[in-house]
């Protein structure tokens, strides 16, 4: 991962050499601010984590009336969010513009959202919490409307590819075992613009997804085995996502 995430920073760097030799157009006329929101349409997973906490109690010889001796297994750790409501901001530059319809950019579409937070299902332990946010770095390709501050066109398309950093779950509501489980994370992601004037203003309906692979876990939350129907031993296998659907207006266009 970090490897893919060098190679795409190198080779935005190299974009953006290649993208002074254009003398005819200043550096500001290549940058755009975009105002985002997302209502309902944002959910995040995060990926499977074997983190150490305690899933039961032995007996006290010294206090047989006591709680017992903690006892603490590696067990897999899953959490999931919705949020209700995101706000966020797109800084984008475009390196390279092919015409006055086509351009070639890097943005960062950093986003908070107000998720809700909780285990991704019975067999797994996970966070009771609040809040999530997402710093995507991605490289996209604009055609049409928006693509350029000299664009007439009145419908565009944009396509992006990169990778993004999460961290779901930013205030602790209920009892969460296994702090590990809540660290941030990367992922590659992908997303599909449609650009088109809404009045005075351009504006974007986005869909954005991040994937993370696939992890197999062979325990449940308690330390147990997982067990099929029949009683024989099984697994299941998860993975980390992100989903938003977003709804943008270019702020200084």
């Amino acid at each position: 991962m970090r490897v893919r995430l060098s190679l795409l920073i190198i080779a935005i760097i190299g974009a953006i050499g290649n993208a002074s030799a254009q003398r005819d157009t200043e550096v500001t006329d290549r940058i755009f601010v975009s105002f985002n929101t997302s209502t309902y349409t944002d959910f995040v997973t995060t990926p499977v984590r074997m983190v150490s906490t305690v899933v039961g109690h032995d007996p006290n010889p010294n206090d047989p009336s006591g709680p017992g001796i903690p006892v603490s297994a590696e067990v897999p750790y899953q959490s999931q969010g919705w949020s209700l409501f995101s706000i966020g901001i797109e800084p984008r530059f475009n390196l390279y513009e092919m015409s006055e319809e086509a351009a070639v950019a890097v943005s960062v579409p950093f986003s908070f959202g107000m998720h809700q937070v909780f285990p991704k299902s019975n067999d797994l332990g996970g966070s009771e919490s609040f809040g999530g946010v997402q710093i995507p770095l991605l490289a996209k390709l604009y055609l049409g409307s928006g693509s350029t501050y000299d664009s007439e066109k009145n419908f565009g398309l944009s396509l992006g590819f990169g990778f993004e950093f999460n961290k779901l779950g930013l205030i602790t509501i209920g009892q969460s075992d296994g702090e590990d489980g809540t660290s941030g994370w990367m992922m590659p992601v992908a997303s599909l613009g449609i650009h088109f004037w809404r009045g005075t203003m351009p504006a974007e309906i986005n869909l954005k997804y991040g994937f993370g692979g696939t992890e197999k876990y062979y325990i449940d939350k308690y330390g147990d085995h997982l067990k099929d129907d029949f009683g024989n031993l099984t697994s299941k296998s998860s993975r980390a996502s992100s989903f938003k659907l977003s709804f943008g207006y270019l702020l200084n266009y």
